[in-house]
This record gives structure tokens, C-alpha cells and sequence, in this order.
């Protein structure tokens, strides 16, 4: 194997290149992945290199990123099983649920060529299943720890906020897992389409008359993935019940004697876990969620900040980085 292999690294604001890193060691508990897709979280990676926290942290994110970071999102082949790591073996297709790895200090993230990754963080994929599908099962993993809280879903009318990535896997784990109708609110036409297409009953522009006009016990749960503030709100104006914040909230919620007269409850993220990972997993191999519609584009690391530019401004709901 090369000593030497590369990858991505965010210098400055708007300043993108690949850099040559040698190939990480797969300490003790970990195997090294040839990494064959890496699917692109978009607030993060946009936020990144703009300059912007996706946490709003003080002094953050601190210049130059380190190499590799912010891919998360990954799918590959074991090459190397480091000591004490068992259940893998080379020539394994894998991808990572857990991305705690990639975002430790001093550890490289997954854009680049190979990885060294836990074996508690990985999964192994279906043979019948593309790598460039399951790199997103941590996504799917985020997506389903809400659902998992949310409970059973039978018979319930369920609204989605946003169909970019996030909500468009929200919308079909929906669908899957019982709903009786699942709606959309996107302003994005060519998304609200895309929502349409993959299940949803109906996709309101959040403006439309329409959408206003909707009743405040229109749904019985919600789920909010645009990580806004004003998508919350508009949940909470038309569900009597739960509203799941999957995305991290930018700005202000407000709470009033209305929403708490209707049983309105704001559900923070869960966490992650290796349960939501198998529910995710199932879910996508067994093709109740498809993950192909989403990923509207494929680039390699010479046209990765290219490919921002279409997320930015809504081109693609997804986009697969290719080593």
C-alpha cells in the first residue's frame, strides 16, 4: 500500500485543496477503509466553508480545518484489521454509523482516500446495496434516533419540514414505518417534486395559501430537518403533539399559551445509536427508504467546491464525493 494518500482540506473560507497526508495506522480496535464515497452533510460542509459554525460555537471553526474534515458520511472496503478489532476481516464493504471518530483532535475526517475507524463505528453493507448509497447511513442513523423517540407511528398524520436530504429520508421513514399520511413543507419546487415522488401525500410551499390555511390540529407529530427556526415555528403552528427538531436550529423558537393549550412539545435530537443505525440499515436495504433519488450529483475531490455551489443553491438535495 502507499505511504502517502489524498484528501481534502478547508484552508480558509471559500479556500479548498487537495492535499498529499500519509495513509493512517489502524491502532488497536480499528480498521483501515478504502474509502469509496463520502456523502456530503450539506449545512455542515457549507456553513465550513463559509466561515460559519453549524453549531454557533465562539471561535469557531478555527482555520485551516483539519485534513479531512468535515466528511463524516462514509462507505468503503476494509483493507488493514488493526489488533483487538474483531468482527471484520479484509475485503469487508463497510459503512460508518458513528462519526465521533472523524471529529476528534487530531484525527483526520473522511475526505480522503483511507481511514482508520473504530470497528464499534461500522457496519457491514448488503452486497446488493452501492457504496455510494450506504455511505449515508449516519444521516439515516441521526434521522431515525428521532423516530425511534417519536414511538409508534400507525395510523398518524405526520408533517415533514424541509425536503433536502434529511427530509426527504424522514418523509419514507414515515411512510415505512406506519404513518397513515405524511406532507411535506419545502419552498423549494423542484424538491417539494422530489418529496412527491418519494411518498409524501402532499408538499406545501410554506408560504402558500394553502399552507396557511391548514388548521393547528392538522398533523399529530412533526419532524423539522431544515434547521430553521421559521420551519419550527410553522410545525408548531398546524401539530397538536411532538415537533422533533432533527436539524440544528438557527434562530429563535417561540413557545405561547397557544402551543401549550394544543400539547405542542419540541423534542431535541436523542443522540446516536447503534439501534438506529440497524433501523436505518434495514430500512435502506430492504429498499422501504431509497437513497438513490437524493444523491443528485457525483464529484471528485478536484470538484467538490464546484459541487457546493449546486447545494447552495438547491440543485441537488445530495451530493457523493468520490476519491
Amino acid at each position: 500500500m502507499a505511504g502517502s494518500m489524498r484528501a481534502l482540506q478547508i484552508l480558509a473560507p471559500g479556500e479548498v485543496r487537495v492535499v498529499q497526508v500519509e495513509v493512517p495506522k489502524a491502532a488497536p480496535g480499528e480498521v483501515l477503509v478504502r474509502i469509496r464515497a463520502t456523502t456530503v452533510c450539506s449545512h455542515w460542509d457549507l456553513n465550513m466553508v463559509a466561515g460559519r459554525d453549524i453549531f454557533e460555537r465562539p471561535g469557531f471553526p478555527q482555520y485551516p480545518l483539519p485534513v479531512g474534515v468535515p466528511g463524516h458520511e462514509v462507505a468503503g472496503e476494509v483493507v488493514e484489521v488493526g489488533a483487538e478489532a474483531e468482527g471484520f476481516s479484509p475485503g469487508d464493504r463497510v459503512a460508518a454509523w458513528s462519526s465521533r471518530s472523524s471529529q476528534r483532535p487530531g484525527r483526520l475526517g473522511y475526505y480522503a482516500e483511507y481511514a482508520a475507524i473504530p470497528a464499534a463505528d461500522l457496519m457491514k453493507v448488503p452486497d446488493h446495496l452501492p457504496l455510494e448509497e450506504a455511505a449515508i447511513l449516519e444521516l439515516s442513523m441521526c434521522v431515525a434516533s428521532s423516530f425511534r423517540r417519536a414511538g409508534d407511528l400507525a395510523g398518524k398524520q405526520v408533517a415533514v419540514g424541509g425536503a433536502g436530504a434529511a427530509g426527504l429520508l424522514a418523509l419514507q421513514m414515515a411512510r415505512a414505518l406506519g404513518a397513515r399520511r405524511v406532507e411535506v413543507f419545502e419552498p423549494n419546487p423542484a424538491r417539494r417534486a422530489l418529496a412527491l415522488s418519494l411518498g409524501a401525500d402532499l408538499a406545501y410551499d410554506p408560504a402558500s395559501p394553502e399552507s396557511q390555511a391548514l388548521g393547528a390540529r392538522s398533523y399529530e407529530v412533526a419532524f423539522e430537518c431544515a434547521g430553521a427556526a421559521v420551519s419550527a415555528q410553522n410545525l408548531m403552528r398546524v401539530t397538536s403533539g411532538p415537533v422533533h427538531l432533527f436539524g440544528v436550529v438557527h434562530g429563535e423558537i417561540r413557545f405561547d399559551m397557544d402551543h401549550w393549550g394544543r400539547n405542542v412539545q419540541l423534542c431535541g435530537y436523542p443522540g446516536h445509536s447503534r439501534e438506529s443505525a440497524e433501523l436505518a440499515m434495514a430500512l435502506i436495504a430492504g429498499g422501504a427508504v431509497k437513497v438513490k433519488p437524493l444523491i443528485g450529483m457525483k464529484v471528485d475531490f478536484e470538484h467538490y467546491r464546484e459541487g457546493l455551489e449546486r447545494l447552495k443553491d438547491g440543485a441537488a438535495a445530495k451530493m457523493c464525493v468520490v476519491p
